[in-house]
């Protein structure tokens, strides 16, 4: 399994190059379709999955999406849970899932806070109980 966490708060809405249009989130969306085209032709196999968070941490897999908002997003062990929960349900193989999952990132757009631990733990649920799982987390590095 393979988890893409896409950070989408505000501080993504920044431009990278002065008159280039270009965003810190176009960026990042930029690395997540070429992720999942490379895997979907080297791996096709492979399980992928999109964690979005901003102000809260929307879940993309196999045509379904979860979402965690509010004070769901500070119960840790709880959000892992979820998370296992979810990993254990889907595995469609990016083969497969691939159209859904690039059109979850180009439809993506900054929101609010960093929710980044609370992406963190849903990832790490999720991947619990799938040896050689990866997540990648695609952000600015900006807790705002």
């Amino acid at each position: 399994m393979v988890v893409l966490c896409l950070d989408v708060s505000c501080s993504m809405s920044t431009s990278v190059n002065s008159g280039s249009g270009q965003t810190r989130l176009s960026c990042v969306k930029a690395a997540a379709e070429a992720q999942i085209n490379e895997l979907a032709k080297t791996c096709p196999d492979s399980i992928v999955v999109l964690i979005a968070f901003g102000s809260d941490v929307t879940v993309y897999v196999s045509g379904s999406t979860k979402k965690f908002v509010g004070r769901q997003l500070s119960e840790e062990l709880e959000l892992q849970q979820r998370g296992e929960v979810i990993g254990m349900q889907y595995k469609t193989p990016v083969v497969l899932s691939r159209d859904f999952l690039l059109q979850q990132v180009r439809n993506l757009h900054t929101t609010g806070c960093t929710a980044l631990g609370p992406a963190l733990a849903v990832a790490v649920g999720m991947v619990r109980k799938a040896p050689g799982s990866k997540i990648m987390i695609l952000s600015d590095g900006m807790a705002n």
